[in-house]
């Protein structure tokens, strides 16, 4: 019987320590998702929430410029989306892996592959494995990596200059609010 005790307690105990981390992500978003919606201006911004995500869309459209045009040669007019992925903290050993992985696949993106398949390769690779941008933490120590996605990595550019400047400014003040990584 003292077995089975056991086994309930250490049962109850892990499932009180998932809950713990993710009600600490949930504050964390919710902590992050305040401080947005008071800087950034919501008849320009809208800012919508999800377990482990913050979407910060404006209300404005852009034009993106891909690398080849569309046929009439006129740009993508479309919403400039940001999201904001929380997870639980990537340790160091693998954030330095993933990172020297990455650089391998930079390299051979600018300095030439040897094939069109190795650089298709080496491409998606990047897109399929981000390093987080940012780091933040949590009340009870908790840390967490923030992977950072803009709709902008479809595009060569965006404009026209002013709205270019208010993307840029909003993506500063996201910046301003974590602890940044990587890019």
């Amino acid at each position: 019987m003292k077995i089975f005790h056991l086994i309930l307690l250490s049962i109850f105990s892990f499932a009180e320590l998932i809950h713990a981390e993710e009600s600490e992500l949930a504050h964390a978003v919710k902590y992050h998702v305040e401080y947005l919606r008071e800087s950034l201006d919501d008849e320009r911004w809208s800012i919508s929430v999800s377990d482990a995500t913050i979407v910060v869309e404006s209300r404005f459209d852009v034009e993106g410029y891909s690398i080849s045009v569309n046929l009439d040669g006129k740009p993508t007019m479309t919403k400039h989306r940001i999201e904001l992925l929380f997870t639980p903290e990537l340790p160091k050993e693998e954030f330095v892996k993933l990172a020297q992985a990455r650089l391998e696949r930079l390299t051979i993106m600018r300095y030439g592959a040897k094939t069109k398949e190795e650089y298709s390769d080496a491409r998606k690779f990047l897109v399929d494995n981000p390093l987080p941008r940012y780091s933040a933490g949590g009340r009870l120590g908790h840390s967490f990596s923030i992977y950072f996605k803009s709709s902008e990595s479809r595009f060569r550019g965006i404009g026209p200059l002013d709205i270019y400047k208010e993307v840029r400014a909003a993506e500063t003040l996201i910046d301003s609010n974590f602890w940044k990584l990587a890019e």
